[in-house]
């Protein structure tokens, strides 16, 4: 509102007519809460946010307003309020899918799923044809590794709409954790079939394929997939991987190359290429691989064995004997750990070492370990 404090009229104020505006009145739940809805729209989470909870403190009453801010704080990463609000919305409705939904989602992203599973389970009992529901359901299961209640779900997901390509696509994935690699195929030959654009298809159907030791056929479905998309670094990961198995060495260093390229952070793209390059007795470009992968993430207890292993065919000891260390101190079960680390200590002529490794390497599986012990 405007004051007049500022302006001496010159009539008396018992002449004065005040003109009202819409903004002088006090705006109602429903108009906060709209203009929330206007600032989520602009991805102006804060503000919608702020307006959400003006909304609230006038009707707390509406199960749709704490849904609203829910989504807002799961977007702006506060997911415990989110849980909150649904939890008030569900006392409010019960019956209102808005709020099962969202709340199931956000319990996914919690990794609490067996919660989001009873949530998305409510949905279905009260709208039992949303395939949409189906395929959160099964993504839930997925996660649980319950893969074959997860086949379930897509599959009804399916028969509600054929042409659907999302539960396509999650069951072809379900069919491939199964290792059933020919199932998952025929899924993404579906989804293909029904959009050619589908660039994830291909990617997929390319993995099922080297999984199924069809490299040369994964090898032209990862260039399809990446003539449609050629911004993704796990694309040419994939395709690196599949030269590796038809020993086209240098084809996947070129890939794993492009992978790094497209994301100088993707660490699979070094591992895989510090790998290939060991394989060729390029080591000190193997170790620079493994060195800024470790860079990336220096609690993978991979990229120290593979690095050691290196230093160990330069004859660097020392420093093998360092990154066996640390390999060891992040994966305390990691017998070809001690194998190596063994056979290390036993070319630097330390026996005692060398023994306890191998003892322990033979405690913890590998038969090779014994052998070692009675060459000592």
């Amino acid at each position: 509102m405007i004051q007049s404090s500022q302006h001496q009229s010159k009539n008396s104020s018992k002449d004065k007519k005040i003109i009202m505006t819409p903004q002088d009145n006090p705006r109602t739940a429903d108009e906060y809460w709209k203009l929330g809805q206007d600032f989520a729209a602009k991805k102006n989470y804060e503000e919608a946010l702020y307006h959400y909870t003006e909304a609230i403190q006038l009707d707390s009453g509406k199960a749709r307003i704490y849904v609203s801010r829910g989504i807002a704080y799961r977007v702006l990463k506060q997911p415990n309020k989110a849980i909150e609000d649904y939890n008030r919305a569900y006392q409010i409705d019960p019956q209102d899918i808005a709020v099962l939904i969202n709340r199931g989602i956000i319990y996914s992203d919690m990794g609490e799923y067996q919660k989001a599973i009873e949530d998305f389970t409510k949905s279905i009992e009260i709208d039992p044809i949303v395939l949409m529901f189906y395929n959160l359901r099964g993504n839930a299961y997925g996660k649980m590794k319950q893969y074959r209640r997860a086949m379930e779900d897509y599959s009804r997901a399916i028969e509600l709409n054929p042409k659907g390509t999302s539960a396509l696509i999650n069951r072809g994935l379900t069919y491939y954790h199964l290792k059933l690699y020919e199932e998952a195929i025929t899924d993404y030959d579906r989804v293909i079939e029904i959009d050619p654009s589908d660039e994830g298809a291909y990617s997929s159907r390319g993995s099922a394929y080297s999984a199924s030791g069809e490299y040369e056929k994964a090898i032209v479905d990862f260039k399809k997939a990446l003539e449609l998309n050629p911004n993704d670094s796990a694309i040419y990961n994939n395709l690196g991987n599949a030269y590796v198995a038809l020993k086209e060495p240098q084809l996947a260093i070129q890939n794993y190359g492009e992978a790094i390229r497209v994301n100088p952070s993707y660490l699979d793209g070094y591992y895989n290429r510090g790998n290939t390059y060991f394989s060729l007795r390029q080591y000190q470009e193997a170790i620079q691989d493994f060195s800024k992968a470790i860079q990336l993430n220096p609690n993978d207890f991979r990229l120290y064995h593979n690095r050691a292993c290196v230093y160990q065919a330069l004859n660097q000891f020392p420093e093998a004997i360092q990154d066996f260390n640390k390999t060891i101190e992040l994966s305390p079960g990691l017998a070809v750990a001690y194998f190596n680390r063994g056979r290390t200590y036993k070319t630097m002529g330390d026996k005692e070492k060398a023994r306890q490794d191998f003892q322990q390497a033979a405690e913890l599986g590998v038969g090779a370990g014994e052998g070692e012990l009675r060459k000592l």
